[in-house]
């Protein structure tokens, strides 16, 4: 069973008002089980 869940949210793209040029919007979400470590991961 899965321990403490952190997640993490980052959105890029489009700022206040609509701009026609801009195609795209992203948004990155991580998800990470706090009882396994990831410092190999992010160290790559």
């Amino acid at each position: 069973m899965p321990g403490t869940v952190s997640a993490f949210f980052d959105e890029s793209g489009q700022e206040k008002e609509y701009q026609p040029d801009t195609k795209y919007y992203l948004l990155t979400m991580v998800l990470h089980d706090q009882s396994r470590p990831i410092a190999e991961h992010v160290s790559r």
